[in-house]
């Protein structure tokens, strides 16, 4: 598979996922904030309107997820 922003931030969300079902809060609010930096960092490789759109999405949730473990 290729080492892309987005399987990168896919992995990310993978993991935080992984992290929250053993209670591990502080693992899974990063991981959450690195799958959002990839999904922002993704959006500079197209230039597609609807997939700007669902990046900003997935965006716009791990950093709203990684938020609400911080508190």
């Amino acid at each position: 598979m290729e080492d892309t922003p987005v399987n990168a931030a896919h992995a990310f969300a993978n993991a935080a996922e992984e992290f929250e079902e053993k209670e591990l809060w502080a693992k899974a609010m990063e991981a959450h904030f690195r799958a959002a930096e990839q999904f922002l960092s993704a959006m500079n490789y197209t230039s597609d309107p609807e997939a700007i759109r669902t990046l900003k999405l997935l965006y716009a949730n791990h950093t709203r997820q990684g938020k609400e473990l911080q508190r």
